[in-house]
């Protein structure tokens, strides 16, 4: 098979769209809004995958979800999940994606280790405005108590996220390159 013809793209696509599926809904709740891997391989894909994948996988995902297959954080499913309380992270995987595939696009002959993590860095405030402001729409919080609810918890773990996804994804990215697989 063609490893740049069509088919290829969409097994890729569907690969990723399923391990979205897979880690997202497992969660360690710590609050109104639960601790998930799922910025993790959001940051592994964007720093090994191109534009067009990353923002497809993650659309797939979001409408996998919003036809009532549980992939949500915990287990949940529907439209009622984008417009609850964590909608707006929901959304945010969309923008984040978007947003830093098209900063690496920039930079797309000299991606290093430093435009990559400033990339998932740029992706990362994304979601979590994304997701901050859309908690304040639908409580009645404040944007101050919005940020200590659903950024300030996470700022450490997602940046601890950010340095390994960063490494692991040059390595992943270097050997699928070296496979032939991605160019």
């Amino acid at each position: 098979m063609n490893r740049n013809s069509k088919t290829h793209e969409l097994v890729t696509i569907a690969l990723m769209a399923s391990v979205l599926c897979i880690i997202a809904p497992i969660v360690i709740n710590v609050g109104v809004v639960p601790f998930s891997f799922t910025t993790f391989i959001m940051y592994v894909y964007l720093c090994v995958f191109d534009a067009r994948k990353c923002i497809v996988s993650v659309l797939v995902y979001v409408g996998i979800g919003l036809v009532g297959v549980p992939v949500f954080s915990g287990y949940t499913a529907g439209f009622g999940q984008l417009v609850g309380i964590t909608g707006g992270f929901i959304i945010g995987y969309i923008a984040m994606s978007i947003v830093s595939s098209m900063f690496f696009k920039v930079f797309k002959d000299r991606r290093s280790m430093t435009i990559e993590g400033f990339g998932v860095f740029l992706g990362t405030c994304v979601l979590y405005v994304c997701g901050v402001l859309w908690y304040v729409l639908v409580t009645d919080n404040t944007l101050v108590q919005a940020l200590m609810i659903c950024v300030l918890p996470f700022i450490l773990p997602d940046v601890l996220k950010m340095i390994v996804a960063v490494t692991v994804g040059k390595m992943i990215r270097k050997r699928l390159i070296m496979a032939g697989l991605i160019i």
